[in-house]
């Protein structure tokens, strides 16, 4: 049974739910709903499902990709004619995830054990793709947590398969609990949100990156197109008639867009319009969040995390001694941005506290849209104040070392310790890195440092650092074996020099000390992937 579908907004997934409404069985059996969103309340914000299938034995998040062309399917870097990119299976796990979550709320009575695997499941729908590695539907190994077909005739075929394939397993629901379920899903499937894709004037969407429970957000280009750049519009829902409460709905963005230029802070502005809604702009060009960085790499180099810290702390400093002494109340991985240079800025200012006027874009009850995991315990009792923002900082330090967000199930110290020291993280910069991190994360307010002190401090272990990695940089680029060596370019993370080795001529690109290894070693594999092309 497939649920409605006339919401879908690509014709490509219309067509999709359209095959396989005449390709399965006409059976209560298996559910599938296209284009649903989850709500993940470890990020308080929904994710976007393609489609969510449903058996007694079997749950899978269904990613739909219509690509043309040539596509290698190896995982984790498919490659798209001559373009490496991450595989589909990265971000819908997390949607897996999600969804694993949800169910075991939803069936909370029901062992864990007894409860049906969920499953990624990417399908290539282009006709003129011309696809190597998919999985088959009928050899498909159906205990994989990733499987890739190629065709909506491949889907329907693994589905049907599927759906018997309950008499052999011992994780199947029971016919209360899968109705349960189902009915639970009808509920609260979120299937139905408003959308704005058309209601923006001045800007054409490229991609609806999903909701909160408070705003939609979409990455989008002007219309007409004339700087080529991406912006994310952030569309928070119609601005009141009310005069009092429209101030209320305005007041922090109004703050967030009087801020002066820092360059650790992402410039906002309010977009105004005829149709009264709120709308915030920021660009998005070469931009991705420290939540997808995170979702890739789970942790981070030591060096590369405090980097990121160090921008963040600057930039709560930068807006805590402003004229309006603001305190951000939101700062968490989704809220921190990644340019292209591999520096970092704040942004997502619609929970900043003005002490002045007490008032955010979301009026009262604010709490109920935190991030719990990265919020400072006075917050939730309505005390927020700067110290508030030094304590995010620092479980957004601590997630980026350690993989998980911190817990008073575990001590803090050690789990640092044992992340830093396998990273190896030098014996006098692990013990700092654990002392700064813990005095972050104290739970009163005044045991914990200024963000400008904390700045101060990962400078201090960077400088150390830099120091050493310039040197021997300058040692390299001194080496008397090179008859040559000419500076072509620079950017914020490297150096490009034109080498003459006797006759020989290379490109060299230096790495500059702040760039963290693993960044480094990844564009080089990139490189080498596109040189055997």
């Amino acid at each position: 049974m497939i649920q409605d579908f006339s919401h879908c907004l690509h014709d490509t997934e219309r067509k999709v739910f359209e095959f396989l409404s005449g390709a399965l069985p006409n059976t209560t059996d298996i559910v599938i709903y296209p284009n649903i969103e989850l709500f993940d309340a470890s990020k308080a914000a929904y994710v976007e499902c393609d489609a969510v299938v449903i058996t007694r034995s079997f749950v899978a998040v269904v990613e739909l990709k219509d690509w043309f062309g040539a596509v290698t399917v190896q995982e984790p870097k498919w490659r798209r004619g001559n373009t490496i990119t991450d595989s589909p299976h990265v971000v819908n796990n997390r949607k897996c995830k999600v969804f694993k979550s949800y169910i075991q709320h939803a069936l909370s009575g029901v062992a864990e054990h007894k409860l049906p695997f969920v499953q990624s499941v990417v399908v290539l729908t282009n006709a003129d793709a011309r696809v190597e590695g998919a999985s088959s539907a009928r050899h498909a190994n159906i205990h994989d947590g990733l499987i890739t077909l190629d065709g909506m005739e491949e889907l329907a075929d693994y589905l049907k398969r599927r759906m018997h394939h309950h008499e052999k397993s011992e994780r199947v629901l029971s016919d209360y609990h899968f109705r349960k379920l189902v009915d639970q899903l009808n509920k609260d499937k979120q299937s139905a949100t408003v959308s704005y894709e058309d209601q923006i004037p001045g800007y054409r969407i490229r991609e609806d990156r999903g909701s909160a429970p408070t705003y939609i957000s979409y990455i989008a280009e002007r219309n007409p197109n004339i700087d080529h750049r991406l912006y994310r519009l952030r569309v928070f829902g119609k601005l009141s008639s009310d005069p009092a409460i429209s101030e209320t709905q305005l007041r922090s963005l109004r703050a967030a867009e009087a801020l002066p230029y820092h360059p650790g802070i992402r410039s906002v502005s309010a977009h105004p319009n005829g149709r009264h809604l709120i709308v915030e702009v920021s660009d998005w060009t070469d931009t991705r969040s420290l939540d997808d960085l995170l979702a890739e790499h789970n942790r981070l180099d030591w060096r590369r995390a405090a980097s990121i810290v160090n921008d963040i702390a600057l930039a709560l400093d930068f807006i805590h001694k402003s004229a309006a002494s603001l305190v951000h109340r939101n700062v968490q991985p989704r809220s921190i941005l990644i340019g292209i240079d591999g520096r970092a800025q704040l942004t997502d200012f619609d929970l900043t506290f003005d002490p002045g006027a007490a008032l955010t874009v979301l009026g009262a009850n604010y709490e109920e849209h935190l991030s719990l995991a990265f919020t400072a315990p006075e917050v939730l009792l309505g005390k927020a104040d700067f110290p508030s923002d030094v304590y995010s900082l620092g479980a957004v330090f601590f997630r980026a070392l350690v993989g998980k967000v911190p817990s008073n199930k575990f001590s803090i110290n050690d789990q640092l310790a044992s992340a830093l020291q396998a990273a190896s993280c030098e014996e006098p910069k692990q013990t700092a890195l654990c002392t700064l991190i813990g005095s972050m994360l104290a739970q009163q307010p005044l045991e914990r440092p200024t963000a400008s002190k904390v700045a101060a401090e990962i400078s201090t272990l960077l400088g150390t650092s830099l120091e050493k990695e310039a040197a021997s940089v300058s040692e390299m680029t001194d080496t008397p074996s090179y008859t040559n060596i000419e500076l072509i370019a620079e950017g914020a993370t490297a150096q490009v020099f034109k080498v003459d080795n006797h006759g020989e001529l290379f490109i060299h690109k230096v790495f500059k000390p702040h760039v963290a290894r693993d960044e480094a070693l990844h564009e080089r594999d990139i490189l080498r992937e596109v040189d055997q092309l």
